[in-house]
């Protein structure tokens, strides 16, 4: 019974892990996206920059 009891917990635990896992993952692509499109910015922002100032 004690055996038991204690596989579930730490199966549980594991899944919870598995899952955090996952969601940083997925926070990691949101911001190498969001980096991506700043970057992105600056660059049209730095054309436009010279563009006015021609």
């Amino acid at each position: 019974m004690a055996v038991s009891q204690l596989m579930q917990n730490l199966t549980k635990q594991l899944l919870h892990v598995r899952e955090r896992k996952t969601d940083v993952m997925q926070e990691g692509e949101t911001a190498k996206e969001l980096n991506y499109e700043g970057e992105n910015m600056q660059a049209t922002s730095s054309a436009q920059n010279r563009q006015t100032s021609v």
